[in-house]
């Protein structure tokens, strides 16, 4: 099946260099190839219909030429882009974040980064003294063990050998319960007040990628597009999300092991949104 969250952002970035009355041979060459992702009607049209509402003055004018122009898609690299599509208007630069559904993935990342971030996390909050003593040992304590007990031994391997490993991380009783206290876990996503300034700066990052990239980079989000409206990245929204959010380990395939044919697979840490 189609991922129709990467099939919404060709379908804006379709819509938007469509409009372009005298396109270059690049832009002709990008508009084809957005045209070509789009297999499902229900995100052409939601597309469609958010590029239009982007845009109500006339179009073919100087500015909205300009408007139009200006869209450009971003991705690759590690870490990955949380601006899916950038766009300027009004002389203001909209780095989006594309979410197409009502169940929101943020992030499904290598253990290794995700450790990187959270420990960048801990040092600023504990710096601005917004987490208790016992909380921070606690946010320590799960760090020093997802390095010890997963990034110390290979995070991919083929599924008939890291299938049980990860098995064995997650049993009841383990240090991933404390993950998913701090967290949020799928089965009770909801926040436990002791580390709500932790995760809070957790999924802020995960929006926004702000300290991977800096908050002025055009990697770090500014802007979420959903599949009715934009809204910029505000502690509302955030606090909106604090209930929602979820981790969980994750098995990722990744390529397929040349002497056994056997799929690899790697563990990573998956990010969510619940879809209440």
């Amino acid at each position: 099946m189609a991922n129709r969250g990467l099939m919404y952002e060709d379908a804006i970035m379709f819509h938007a260099l469509d409009k372009i009355l005298d396109p270059t041979l690049v832009e002709q060459s990008a508009i084809a190839h957005h045209r070509s992702k789009i297999t499902d009607q229900q995100v052409d049209d939601t597309a469609r219909r958010m590029i239009a509402n982007l845009w109500t003055a006339d179009p073919n004018s100087p500015t909205g030429q300009q408007f139009y122009k200006s869209f450009r898609k971003l991705g690759g690299g590690r870490p990955e882009p949380k601006t899916d599509v950038l766009f300027v208007k009004n002389g203001q630069k909209h780095r989006c974040s594309i979410k197409f559904g009502e169940r929101w993935q943020f992030s499904s990342a290598g253990i290794q980064g995700n450790l990187t971030l959270m420990n960048r996390i801990l040092q600023k909050i504990s710096l601005a003294g917004s987490l208790s003593g016992v909380a921070t040992i606690q946010v320590a304590q799960l760090l020093e063990w997802m390095q010890d007990e997963i990034t110390s031994q290979p995070t991919k391997q083929v599924k008939s050998v890291i299938s049980p490993r990860l098995a064995a991380l997650k049993q009841s009783g383990s240090a991933n319960d404390t993950l998913e206290k701090i967290l949020g876990g799928k089965r009770n996503p909801q926040l436990d007040p002791l580390f709500s300034s932790f995760k809070r700066e957790f999924i802020r990052e995960n929006m926004t990628g702000a300290i991977a990239f800096g908050a002025s980079d055009d990697k770090c989000a500014n802007y979420v597009m959903d599949m009715d409206n934009l809204y910029p990245i505000t502690e509302q929204v955030i606090n909106d999300l604090l209930d929602k959010v979820f981790v969980e380990l994750r098995l990722k395939g990744r390529n397929t092991d040349v002497v056994s044919g056997e799929r690899v697979n790697e563990i990573v840490l998956r990010v969510e949104q619940t879809s209440d």
